[in-house]
């Protein structure tokens, strides 16, 4: 068996890469409610988003969502 060392370089690159970095702005649809905030984390296809309004969904506001990469949208500041 191989070192550690070589045994985590290869798992690092076998997961998938993130599209975002933390601190993105990002636009998308959550359950068909629209929102706009910024990345948290981007981990495995998966984002958690930290909205600027809460959203309110089945009764329960929410601040964070996570939200899958492909449904997101880079906001460019200026």
């Amino acid at each position: 068996m191989s070192n550690l060392t070589e045994y985590f370089r290869r798992k690092a690159e076998e997961l998938p890469k993130p599209k975002f970095q933390m601190g993105d702005r990002v636009f998308g649809r959550w359950n068909d409610v629209p929102f706009i905030g910024t990345v948290g984390q981007d981990v495995n296809k998966r984002v958690s988003v930290h909205t600027d309004l809460p959203i309110r969904f089945e009764g329960v506001n929410r601040n964070v969502i996570i939200v899958p990469q492909k449904d997101l949208i880079k906001v460019i500041v200026e």
